[in-house]
């Protein structure tokens, strides 16, 4: 072996690393980079600094702003010449000696925006945020924590230069002609494209103030002189890292008629420079950080982020703290740690220091959390406790390390920005109870061997956990197998501060009277499009006070305040003025664009005073000249202000099934704007404008309809809570881990074959269920049963608010966004639902008495379990039938993947299509509402017996029992209770108009059984009715909504109305349709009924399909027997084939269709598909064609006699015959048109007018 070929000695890692290091300091690049010094030494420094200056606030260089500001830092400490830098020598230094000189490689990719809103109370503002992170935020709070110190000239010395500098700032960046939010463009330790000369010569200017300029934007200079660069900071600015230079206190440099902004994104340390060097000076740091917390807890208020601690302050490590303990849900204990940084070591230790945390810091947190710890655990529900460690700063840095002690294994730990927090409580899936719920899944992933390196904070984590579908690993790389390192990107946090931003957007706006407020956004997920514009003062609702602007800041800020002085805070009061901003929002621009811009007032106001609203409505409609009247307009030109009075008769206004209060509302804006514009317009043209800018009659916010169900009377009593859906958090924890609980990782990521799937999906089916049962016993059972209950009816009420809305949302959104809105909501109650359901029925084996109350999150995570279980258990039809391709893949962190198709095919786009029709059918509901109610229907005498066989009671106690346990609940001021059986019996007897009603028959066949466990069936029931996969069970909350809570003679029963009449209606509906059939039902009078029923619905299906082919021409007749339309014999060949349901001939005589019609409901699970299917697949079936396979037999019994046919019919020529199968709701066949032949293509009955009719289906 030559030497050549033998391995070198091994490289000194330190020596290795010391060759990586990027530049600390502009002197250290000047030592890597020889040339560099060379390269600038005979430069102007103003001549230079201004250029490059002008490229920082270009926002297509924002990903290179470490480079441009090392580039000024060596320019103001080398340069000593006198010429203006050529484009190339440009070029050289910034993407070539910057390089060598190992800067470029500290440019991360853009982390946050461009250019920053600031708002304060003495205006608005604007910074560039260069490479600071969180630069508005800090310089926010500081300037509020310091405006709060005692006056005295240097607090006033130092707010002038402050305030001085944000003008300075604001107006540099209009010149810039950029907007606040904006995000910048550039490849980090990339090639930065210099501009040509002209623009090089645009961008310097910018950065240049004459004194002139400066005087116009009310900046005396004498308040920058502090922020002056000086000469006797070039040599410390070559030897300090950034951050803790000169340039961060003096950005300014002092030119021959004004000045030059040196480094723009250093405006913002320099405010908070000088303001905390005065505060240290004059011996007030300690004050300054103790209103820094107070601005710091404000701002998090502002953010809505609920859990801010309040009470003694103490010090540990210059870090000034307080701390709470919240019980965030029942049994869920949030230990919250809220510090800021102290200032010890300024200003050595500035914007650039990293402080390493004290271990009395570390000692202290330990003991808090243990205290913590130790009372939450002595609560009676405790489930489980967090320590969220609120670390807020000033721009400086601080490292930190900790390892709880083993006694805490059990309390988690996460430390955040208060900042961060706010951000990511403005996004989607990023409230507290979600942050927990993240910290857990991580936990778990951790456990299973994956470790997260270079996180860059939870924020950044947050987002990583959103782009990876909540599962914080990318649930497709099923490959992946632990130990493993996850490394994601650390700008994922850019995206949540722009949704955050969208959501929120904190500004400062001046208000008529000339006050600064500083505002946000309404509401975060804004109903309507002109609640976008519409902003709330925080410093108003912290007072109490209702006060919203409507904002258009090119043209004019419309301020809308109620007078609440006369009425108490009520939710009715803030729609009342919610509904003021939304016509404003909504009349406001199409105005603006129909005056002269020199009319229009920059800022104007409404004071909105309320008459009392009516106690109950008569349901009278008003005409239009009463609600003309119910509204007074009052006008004050010298104070900006028109005073809106709305009367008791507006109210009432709102029963009238168009908008005509509301659109009387929105013409006295626009008549008060008018009036205060100077402008004299008449009533009918501003009446014409409004109608036109909402486009509709139906455009509305405020509804008063006549009560007419169970649900609205709980709803408008505030007997039913608000409704909360799944959060997707609890979904995500759900699914984490738990397919290895029943599978070992070692045994493979892929199942590929039918059998193996369906013994995997039994495996997790039993899993899920016995430790959902197991989890479920450590509470009490009433209680969690009662919770529940709550849950579902809170449910109900919220599809009940979408299905009256459906038509005023049409108006507002628009039938597409609207579909899609409601869409997700439908949904979202739809799993509460299903979930609730589950649960109540699983909790047969919990603890009868005592136990744990459930709290909301922990009832959230069992939604999310049991949501999970359902449909795990839903998919074994489908892939027992070869629906679903025989494969599952099991995801890194434990989740099940599996082909959706079938899904998507046979579920999703029927539902998509009912839905459409159901928004549809609210949306003409709504206006049959405001009718006169008919009288109720005469039922015929045999449902009257099927009911009375079925419930054991006469109809009219079926039809009362509803309302009147409605009754009940107003009396007891609960929307869900609990009586012994015996007392619900003698309470109905005393509501006079049921008092003669024997109502216990029907209590007893509306009780789910108390049962000793989960598994046990009772006698007379099947496997099937306590399938928790299968809808309509004879043993589930649709059948018997009334749960019995024990199993005595004389059983407690928790009773919810809501429940009840849920089950009235949806069973009265099966049973007059037929579309509950035998398996539902215990009487044989029921079944009978039901039977017929169907079957008349069939026929009547039947007229519906032959009328609608009438109506396109086609001659069509229903029910029509085979051997009659062939003048044949009936024979039993003949009778087998069954009746044509409706028999078809087009115009010409020339084709006959063979129509099977099936008024079949809707398939609601991936198991109900499967089923649907099986009965419709052209085939044998239990040594029997299926109900698919007698149509197609049918239809070729046809076409073989199609010469007997035409002589019958009388057709001039012999026909060619086609089949379709044509149903009245979506079904699976449907969407899966590969798998049947031509004759057994499925249409709907409302879009029957796509079939070729005259043509016949095409060959292919």
């Amino acid at each position: 072996m030559s030497d050549s070929s033998q391995a070198g000695p091994i490289p000194n890692i330190e020596e290795l690393l010391a060759r990586m290091a990027s530049a600390g300091t502009p002197a250290e690049a000047l030592e890597y980079a020889k040339d560099l010094a060379g390269l600038v030494e005979g430069l102007d420094p103003l001549k230079a600094i201004d250029v490059i200056a002008g490229l920082m606030t270009d926002p297509k260089f924002q990903a290179n702003q470490v480079r441009l500001d090392f580039a000024v830092r060596i320019i103001l400490g080398t340069s000593k010449g006198t010429r203006r830098p050529k484009r190339d020598e440009l070029i050289e230094l910034l993407n070539n000696q910057l390089e060598v000189a190992r800067v470029a490689q500290l440019e991360d990719p853009i982390e946050d925006f461009f250019v920053e809103s600031l708002p304060t109370r003495d205006g608005q503002f604007l910074i560039f945020s260069g490479t600071w992170e969180k630069a508005s935020v800090h310089t926010e709070l500081l300037l509020r924590a310091f405006s709060a110190l005692p006056d005295g000239p240097p607090k006033r010395r130092a707010w002038k230069s402050a305030i001085a500098l944000l003008r300075l700032s604001t107006a540099l960046v209009e010149r810039s002609q950029l907007k606040r939010g904006i995000v910048g463009d550039g490849a980090p330790y990339g090639t930065i494209e210099i501009p040509f000369d002209a623009r090089l010569s645009a961008l310097a200017r910018r950065v240049r103030f004459s004194t002139e300029e400066l005087a116009s934007l009310n900046i005396n200079i004498d308040d920058l002189e502090p922020l002056f660069f000086r000469e006797e900071d070039s040599g410390p600015i070559l030897f300090s890292p950034p951050g803790n230079s000169p340039l961060e206190s003096r950005p300014l440099i002092k030119a021959k008629h004004g000045i030059v902004i040196g480094a723009p994104a250093n405006l913002s340390t320099a405010i908070r420079s000088i303001l905390i060097s005065t505060t240290v000076e004059y011996g007030l740091a300690r004050q300054l950080q103790f209103n820094f917390l107070n601005a710091e807890a404000e701002y998090l208020y502002q953010s809505n982020f609920p859990y801010i601690p309040k009470g003694k302050t103490a010090f540990c490590d210059d870090q000034l703290y307080c701390e709470q303990l919240f019980e965030i849900s029942t049994g869920r204990f949030l230990h919250v740690i809220f510090s800021v940084d102290g200032f010890a070591g300024w200003p050595d230790e500035a914007f650039a220091s990293i402080k390493d945390t004290d271990l009395s810091w570390i000692e202290m947190l330990e003991a808090s959390m243990l205290k913590a710890q130790s009372v939450a655990k002595a609560s009676p529900n405790f489930v489980s406790g967090m320590t969220l460690w609120m670390c807020a700063g000033w721009g400086a840095g601080r490292r930190f390390g900790f390892t709880p002690t083993d006694t805490l294994n059990d309390w988690e730990f996460v430390a955040a920005e208060p900042a961060d927090l706010a951000t990511m409580n403005a996004c989607k899936d990023g409230k507290p109870a979600d942050l927990w719920r993240l910290r857990l899944q991580q936990t778990q992933v951790e456990n299973q061997g994956f470790e997260f390196s270079l996180i860059n904070g939870l924020l950044n984590l947050f987002h990583w956990w959103r782009i990876t579908d909540h599962a914080l690993f990318p649930p497709n790389q099923i490959d992946a197998t632990p130990p493993l390192v996850v490394n994601f990107p650390s700008s994922l946090l850019l995206e949540a501060r722009k949704e955050a931003r969208d959501a929120f957007d904190r500004i400062a706006l001046q208000d008529e009277q000339g006050r600064w407020h500083i505002v946000g956004r309404l509401e975060q997920e804004g109903s309507y499009a002109a609640l976008k514009k519409a902003y709330a003062s925080f410093d108003d609702v912290r007072k109490g006070n209702l006060t919203g602007v409507i904002v258009d800041e090119d043209r004019s800020n419309w301020w809308v305040r109620l007078d609440t002085t006369l009425h108490s805070k009520s939710r009715d009061i803030y729609e009342t003025w919610k509904t003021v901003l939304v016509w404003a929002g909504q009349v406001m621009a199409p105005y603006l664009n129909s005056i002269s811009k020199w009319k229009i007032r920059p800022t104007i106001a409404f004071l909105i005073k309320l008459e009392p609203s009516p106690s109950g409505f008569d349901f009278k409609p008003l005409t239009d000249a009463e609600i003309d009247a119910s509204i007074d307009l009052e006008v004050d030109t010298s104070s900006s202000l028109a005073t809106l009075t709305l009367k008791t008769d507006w109210f009432r206004g709102f029963f009238r099934p168009d908008n005509y209060a509301e659109r009387c509302l929105g013409l006295n804006l626009l008549l008060g704007a008018s009036l205060l514009f100077g402008l004299e317009k008449p009533a009918d043209e501003l009446s014409s404008l409004v109608l036109a800018a909402v486009g509709s009659t139906d455009f509305r916010h405020r509804h008063a309809l006549e009560i007419k169900r169970v649900i609205e009377q709980l709803s408008a009593d505030g007997l039913v809570r608000s409704f909360k859906g799944i959060s997707i958090s609890a979904g995500a924890l759900a699914k984490c881990g738990s397919a290895w609980r029943v599978r070992s990782r070692e045994d493979g990521t892929k199942l590929t074959n039918k059998t193996e799937c369906l013994r995997f999906l039994k495996s997790f089916i039993e899993d899920c269920t016995r430790r959902l049962i197991a989890d479920i016993k450590p509470y009490h059972r009433t209680q969690f049963i009662l919770t529940n209950m709550e849950g579902l009816q809170a449910a109900i009420a919220e599809e009940a608010h979408w299905r009256r809305s459906a038509r005023a949302l049409r108006a507002i959104h628009g039938v597409e966004e609207d579909f899609n809105m409601s869409m997700g909501k439908v949904m979202s109650a739809n799993g509460v639902l299903r979930a609730s359901s589950m649960l109540i029925e699983l909790a047969a084996e919990a603890q009868p008495v005592g136990g744990l109350d459930i709290g909301t999150m922990d009832l959230q995570d069992f939604q999310a379990r049991a949501l999970q279980l359902f449909q795990t258990a839903d998919m074994v039809p489908a892939y027992a039938a070869d629906h679903i391709a025989p494969e599952i893949h099991l995801s890194p962190t434990g989740d099940i993947l599996y082909d959706h198709d079938f899904h998507e095919a046979a579920i999703e786009e029927g539902a998509k299509k009912r839905h459409a029709e159901d928004r549809a059918q609210s949306s003409n509901e709504y206006i049959a509402r405001f009718s006169k109610t008919p009288s109720r229907k005469a039922l015929d005498e045999n449902f009257s017996n099927a009911i009375q066989a079925e419930y054991g009671v006469p109809i009219e106690v079926f039809r009362e029992f509803s309302d009147a346990t409605a009754r009940i609940a107003r009396e007891r001021k609960q929307g869900v209770f609990v009586l012994r059986r015996s007392e619900l019996r003698d309470h109905l007897k005393t509501i006079e108009i049921v008092s003669d009603m024997d109502f216990l028959p029907l209590i007893d066949r509306l009780t789910l059984p108390c049962r000793r466990s989960f598994a046990e069936i009772p006698e007379g029931f099947g496997q099937r009715d306590i399938d928790l996969s299968k809808y309509d069970r004879r043993i589930s909350l649709i059948a018997r909504p009334i749960v019995s809570l024990s199993n005595d003679d004389d059983p407690l029963l928790a009773i919810a109305p809501g429940l009840i009449e849920r089950t009235i209606a949806h069973n009265v509906s099966g049973a007059l349709s037929g579309a509950l059939q035998g398996q539902f039902w215990l009487s044989r009078q029921m079944i009978a009924y039901a039977g017929a029923s169907g079957s008349q619905t069939g026929i009547d299906f039947n007229e519906a399909v032959s009328e609608g082919l009438q109506q396109l021409g086609l001659n069509a007749s229903a029910s029509v027997k085979p051997w009659a339309c062939l003048n044949q014999k009936k024979t039993k060949e003949l009778e087998e084939l069954g009746d044509i349901d409706v028999l078809a001939i087009n115009q010409a005589g020339t084709i006959v269709w063979v129509c099977e019609a099936k008024d079949l409901k809707l398939c609601r699970t991936i198991g109900e598909a499967a089923q649907r299917l099986s009965d419709y697949q052209g085939a044998m079936k239990d040594r029997k064609p299926d109900k698919l396979l007698r149509h197609l037999r049918r239809v070729e019994y046809m076409r073989a006699n199609a010469l007997h046919l035409a002589k019958q019919l009388k057709l001039e020529s012999v026909p060619t015959v086609f089949g379709a199968v044509i149903v009245n709701a979506p079904q699976p066949m449907t969407h899966m048109v590969h798998r049947y032949v031509r004759d057994s293509t499925v249409v709907m009955l409302s879009e029957i007018a796509n079939v070729p009719w005259d043509r016949g289906w095409p060959v292919s």
